[in-house]
């Protein structure tokens, strides 16, 4: 019998001839599990067929490429998708066709949409909370001038946009994209100007963008300044083994980190200081080192 191409609704081609269309009915698409799914979860696209033995592949919209493909042995396909980031979200489809019979397909799928947790429309009102990962004691930093030190945001944004922000002044943000778990904003030599409260927050890359809530602020004292700046203040919290199991979703969180030694004036401070001990220990027997030689 003479045949036909007949392309359908979607663009595939239907094959007619004198006993009808062949074209294969849709299959049927869900997720595994369903719902939202977290960043750096497992989410299995599964696409059910009505004959077996068929080849199966993977669309998303937007895409034109086929993702993944598989031949299963029965009517059932899975296309695992691992490591789950923001680029997974989306409407995805799915067709079949007979792997003998390369130009008989079935028609499309219905649509199924990814949703990574914290994405979607309304998804700024429903991020998670900054998550108070560290005392509340140990949310000041403080250094003397001239130092170096750098401030560490970390959360679980793998390929997002940082933001690193101080609050009264827009001049001072920075952002960075994050190739990790953490993205670093070192600054060399610190002034009193950069005294202050610092966050931070992530974004996704496309317009437009869908923000985090911001981490619970930090701040940097500089030595000699604010109220009380004479009192000693608690040094930065070590990492427990607690805090680094992050649960999905977790907000980004600052940290300080020194990065090199003190400056020179520094050093001469600590020489005068180490001077003024050793003449304390030795005032009632031992003459002080500027006092040797003389008499």
């Amino acid at each position: 019998p003479s045949l036909m191409a007949q392309p359908d609704m979607e663009g595939r081609e239907c094959w007619v001839g004198r006993m009808g269309s062949a074209c294969h009915p849709r299959p049927s698409i869900s997720l595994h599990p369903s719902g939202r799914v977290a960043l750096g979860g497992t989410v299995t696209v599964q696409c059910r067929g009505r004959h077996q033995n068929m080849r199966f592949l993977l669309y998303k919209d937007g895409n034109p490429n086929v993702l993944q493909d598989v031949e299963p042995a029965g009517d059932l396909a899975e296309f695992p998708i691992r490591n789950v980031s923001w680029r997974d979200a989306g409407s995805y489809s799915c067709y079949y066709h007979d792997k003998w019979y390369l130009f008989i397909w079935s028609r499309p799928s219905d649509s199924v949409e990814l949703v990574v947790a914290g994405e979607g429309p309304g998804s700024v009102s429903s991020l998670p909370a900054p998550h108070p990962a560290r005392p509340s004691g140990a949310r000041a930093c403080s250094w003397g001038a001239s130092r170096s030190m750098t401030i560490r945001c970390e959360c679980r944004c793998r390929g997002a946009r940082v933001l690193l922000s101080k609050a009264g002044d827009p001049n001072a943000r920075r952002a960075m994209d994050s190739a990790g778990d953490v993205v670093e904003f070192p600054i060399r030599r610190v002034s009193q100007g950069d005294a202050g409260n610092y966050s931070c927050q992530y974004s996704t890359k496309w317009d437009p963008p869908v923000w985090s809530e911001p981490s619970d602020p930090v701040e940097l004292v500089v030595a000699g300044e604010g109220p009380g700046s004479a009192s000693p203040l608690p040094a930065p919290h070590s990492d427990g083994p607690s805090e680094r199991v992050w649960a999905v979703g977790i907000p980004p969180v600052l940290t300080c980190t020194i990065l090199t030694g003190v400056s020179v004036a520094a050093d001469g401070f600590l020489l005068l200081l180490l001077l003024a001990f050793l003449c304390y220990r030795k005032s009632r027997g031992s003459e002080c080192p500027a006092q040797r030689g003389t008499g």
